[in-house]
């Protein structure tokens, strides 16, 4: 199970391959959509399922997270979680 989900704009998935990687040094496993994601399954289906099942969620602001549609979406579905 993944103990934080990362939320981020697809502009900055270097620094979230860092940030990952930093991450699983630590011991701490981190839920990434670009490297994790599984075959066959719907993007927001996958998303809304490893929101609600991650201890924590890190959320990556840049310029361009004001404009990111996904971003905002997956902010909603996290504040929604019991």
């Amino acid at each position: 199970m993944p103990h934080i989900f990362i939320s981020y704009p697809s502009d900055e998935e270097d620094i979230v391959c860092n940030l990952s990687s930093n991450l699983k040094e630590l011991g701490v496993e981190a839920w990434v959509y670009s490297y994790n994601k599984t075959i066959g399954k719907t993007l927001w289906g996958e998303i809304k399922e490893k929101i609600s099942i991650s201890k924590l969620m890190a959320f990556v602001v840049a310029d361009c997270s004001e404009k990111s549609t996904g971003q905002k979406r997956e902010l909603k579905l996290a504040l929604k979680k019991p």
